[in-house]
């Protein structure tokens, strides 16, 4: 599979900035690899297991990045290479997995994770934290609304911006990235960041 990414057609990518330097999200490779898997099974439920990234991706305005998945059928194994387009820099492997099929459903969450709680922090201060620490999230990587922490037990709820865009995706990258923007939080709170 192949993929060309730039700025100018995907923006939302723009959002999700480190210091400043637009990066390829983490998770804009499990989108990848989740929808090879989806067309190379022909099947909605996979899974991802030992995803390795080993290297940033930064992405300039004028970048043009072709992405090359290749999927493995005797090892399982994914690999996702990039190379940028008018340079001789040669392709580099970004990103390692493994990739099944399988049929399952997830457990129904317990009933008391949605009840109302008093969050830890809303959605603007959290964000204001994550640009102080060179994390910046732009709108379409703002999902997390609120976050709720008990001892070891962490509850973040989730929106998209853009319904649609999201639907056009395995996993848009805009809101898988807060799940692991949640992490941040948790590991905040234990380290008595955040209180």
């Amino acid at each position: 599979w192949t993929n060309e990414i730039t700025l100018r057609g995907f923006k939302f990518l723009a959002d999700h900035r480190v210091s400043g330097d637009c990066l390829f999200p983490a998770v804009g490779y499990i989108e990848m690899m989740g929808a090879a898997l989806r067309d190379h099974f022909g099947s909605t439920t996979v899974e991802l297991r030992d995803f390795k990234l080993y290297e940033a991706l930064s992405i300039a305005e004028d970048d043009v990045i072709l992405f090359s998945t290749t999927f493995d059928q005797v090892s399982s194994r994914l690999r996702i290479s990039t190379l940028y387009r008018g340079t001789d820099d040669g392709w580099r492997m970004r990103a390692e997995a493994y990739g099944f099929s399988h049929k399952y459903e997830l457990a129904p969450a317990p009933a008391d994770v949605l009840d109302i709680r008093q969050g830890l922090m809303d959605k603007a201060e959290f964000y204001r934290l994550t640009e102080r620490h060179g994390l910046e999230y732009g709108p379409s990587f703002q999902s997390l609304n609120d976050l709720y922490i008990e001892g070891d037990r962490l509850v973040a709820r989730l929106s998209s911006r853009d319904i649609e865009q999201s639907r056009r995706y395995f996993a848009f990258p805009g809101l898988l990235d807060a799940v692991l923007q949640a992490g941040i939080a948790l590991s905040s709170h234990r380290d008595g960041l955040w209180t």
